[in-house]
């Protein structure tokens, strides 16, 4: 199945419910050892496999609802109402009165490492009836997660049920014991730690290479797995997606920032959650193996299995800086060299590092060019890209500048119209007037801004992210007259197109009025301009006074 053509959707994840009991401990006990720690004491908390997945990708900003099962006893309402809390629809989960809800004993050592005993528990007792029965497939949702903490035959049927409502389905190999051949033949994308691929390809990985990489990932498709994540703990992932699989690609090595890890006990759930977030949205395997390699090493800072970090929390990381260096969260380091431009035909080896580094970002952000907006040029019969926009407002910002109502600097202006709409080469263009697409613009673009800042150097990434989140926020004259300029230019465009967008079905001439206001925020007398231009417009019919 294509990974980047589901847009938006929602995820169903089904899996395991946990009341978590744990105790931090010096050093993890070797066998028949008995480990003391005096000070301190355990601590419950919600978790689960399916229950940590499912949050850390309502986290993300995803829609997710869970099926699973509880007991009726107080730590399923520990683990329903952190679920709730969350943003997660527990309506999928079923309340066993005959057991209890699944218990965990982690033990977690001054490293952040950890050991884990479960009870299955009510886990145990989820059946394939209850997938059958369950409406939370009905929804429209994009991807399914699951993992092995419930029967198998539950997760069969689960990845089945996903396969016909068209989902991608995620499967977390784990524990990787037996594993019926057909799960693996409705699973899009396996995951597994580095324990687990040993058991699961049946060989050694001694050492990290890419000629091992190449070899599991041989190994991983004589398994009937075609795409794959093996996740390193502190090393970051490795990624095995469909170029790999045909033939035309190699294992993708993301490494992870350094962190200080407190505790590692569910990051590997985290990264799930984060990487079903970002599937969902339409991204590439290797895009939001990315994203979730962040999520994963900042849920390792903190305690608990639930604590995986918002959406907005992940681009604060993305641009901070530790020890020195700024750690991108969405892609650390160099971006999926698969995907930057430059590498169709590297620049020279001779290049001093800064300026290859700028010319690869220039090069990179020809991109642009591609990325078609709504508004209908006038000079020609087709669509305007955001290259043209962009450079349409540089010019407008030019020569109307003397209109604004307070003073700006227009170099300044210039420079933030020309790079505002950079980072819809990774986000893709929201139309004005698309309410369903505009939900989540802002993470989207954010993430998208993250990866883009990380092609430059650290100075220069710093002052762009500052011009955009400016223009964003319109937090200055300059930044409001940006944006009077973004709405302003498509007006023009749809009146010499005679209606253009403001003909999309259900615009009414209220709701153009309304996404041109922010130009009175700038300029009285262009925003009156505009109102003229908008109501002879509605009188020659080009505009609805009500929906259809």
């Amino acid at each position: 199945m294509s990974l980047a053509r589901q847009h938006h959707g929602g995820i169903v994840v089904v899996g395991s419910l946990n009341a978590d009991n744990t105790v931090r401990v010096h050093s993890l006990p070797a066998p028949g050892e008995t480990v003391l720690r005096h000070d301190g004491q355990g601590t419950w908390s919600p978790g689960g496999k399916g229950a940590n997945q499912a949050v850390a990708a309502a986290r993300q900003g995803a829609r997710v609802a869970i099926v699973g099962a509880v007991g009726d006893d107080s730590a399923a309402h520990l683990v329903t109402n952190a679920l709730t809390e969350a943003g997660v629809d527990p309506n999928g989960l079923v309340t066993l009165s005959d057991t209890r809800t699944g218990t965990a004993l982690i033990l977690v050592d001054d490293v952040g490492q950890n050991s884990i005993a479960v009870f299955s528990g009510a886990n145990g007792k989820l059946t394939v009836d209850h997938i059958a029965r369950t409406d939370a497939f009905a929804s429209g949702a994009a991807v399914l997660c699951a993992s092995l903490e419930t029967p198998a035959d539950v997760v069969c049927a689960a990845t089945r049920r996903a396969k016909e409502s068209g989902m991608l389905t995620i499967v977390n190999l784990s524990p990787c014991d037996e594993i019926d051949p057909e799960l693996l033949r409705h699973t899009d994308v396996g995951v597994l730690n580095e324990v687990e691929a040993q058991q699961f390809v049946k060989e050694p990985l001694s050492v990290r290479s890419p000629s091992v990489w190449q070899d599991i990932g041989r190994s991983l498709r004589q398994r009937n797995l075609r795409q794959a994540i093996i996740t390193l703990g502190g090393d970051g992932a490795v990624v095995f997606d469909e170029d790999v699989a045909e033939g035309r690609g190699v294992p993708h090595h993301l490494p992870a920032p350094p962190v200080v890890a407190r505790d590692t006990t569910g990051c590997g759930d985290a990264f799930i959650g984060a990487l079903a977030a970002r599937l969902a949205d339409g991204q590439t395997l290797r895009q939001a193996a990315r994203h979730a390699v962040a999520v994963a090493a900042i849920t390792a800072t903190r305690p608990g299995t639930q604590s995986s970090p918002t959406f907005d929390e992940v681009v604060s990381f993305s641009m901070s800086d530790r020890d020195g260096s700024r750690h991108d969260g969405i892609g650390h380091g160099a971006p999926d060299a698969a995907e930057r431009l430059v590498d169709r035909n590297p620049l020279p080896d001779v290049l001093a590092d800064r300026l290859r580094t700028q010319l690869e970002f220039i090069v990179e952000i020809d991109r642009l060019k591609t990325v078609v907006r709504q508004s209908p040029l006038a000079a020609l019969p087709r669509r305007e890209n955001d290259a043209e926009h962009s450079w349409h407002l540089a010019v407008m910002v030019m020569f109307l500048a003397e209109h604004a109502d307070q003073a700006i600097d227009v170099g300044r202006t210039m420079a933030m119209v020309t790079v505002h709409d950079l980072v819809e080469i990774y986000a893709g263009d929201t139309p004005l007037y698309d309410a369903d697409g505009s939900r989540d613009q802002s993470i989207r673009e954010h993430a998208a801004a993250a990866e883009l800042c990380a092609l430059l150097p650290d100075d220069q990434a710093q002052r762009l992210h500052e011009l955009w989140e400016e223009f964003e926020q319109r937090r200055s004259p300059e930044a409001r007259f940006a944006k009077a300029m973004d709405r302003l230019q498509p007006l023009l465009l749809n009146w010499m197109n005679r209606g253009g967008t403001w003909r999309t079905p259900g615009v009414t001439v209220a709701d153009i009025r309304n996404r041109k206001s922010v130009i009175k925020d700038a300029s009285e007398s262009l925003w009156e301009a505009a109102q003229q231009i908008i109501d002879e417009g509605h009188r020659r019919e080009w505009s609805r006074s009500q929906p259809d």
